[in-house]
């Protein structure tokens, strides 16, 4: 039997939201364990890049930027895959100089 894979999705607030609609598309959250984290501009984005909003399919499970209670907020928990839609160069720089103000940045140093 195969292993569900714990995926990361962070959705950030800058022009993207389609691609990370795609991926969550063609994610099973029947075979994966998929969790969700969207950064504080994120919301206005969608509203404004995908008129239906974000369709989360059932199973997937969302938490908040700054919780601590995440499954993944902890190094000893990490998820197997993360993806960041989209991906800044600024936003790597910090992660690359260990300067992440939330978790989901923070996360990022271990993928």
């Amino acid at each position: 039997m195969i292993r569900a894979v714990k995926i990361l999705v962070a959705i950030t607030g800058a022009s993207g939201a389609l691609y990370a609609q795609r991926l969550l598309d063609n994610l099973d959250p029947r075979a994966h364990e998929i969790h969700v984290v969207l950064s504080n501009y994120a919301p206005q984005v969608i509203a404004e890049e995908l008129p239906g909003g974000l369709r989360l399919p059932d199973g997937v499970k969302t938490h908040n930027i700054k919780s601590m209670n995440a499954p993944f907020a902890s190094g000893s928990n990490p998820p197997d895959v993360m993806w960041s839609f989209p991906a800044r160069w600024a936003r790597w720089a910090g992660i690359a100089h260990v300067t992440a103000r939330t978790f989901a940045c923070a996360r990022r140093t271990w993928c």
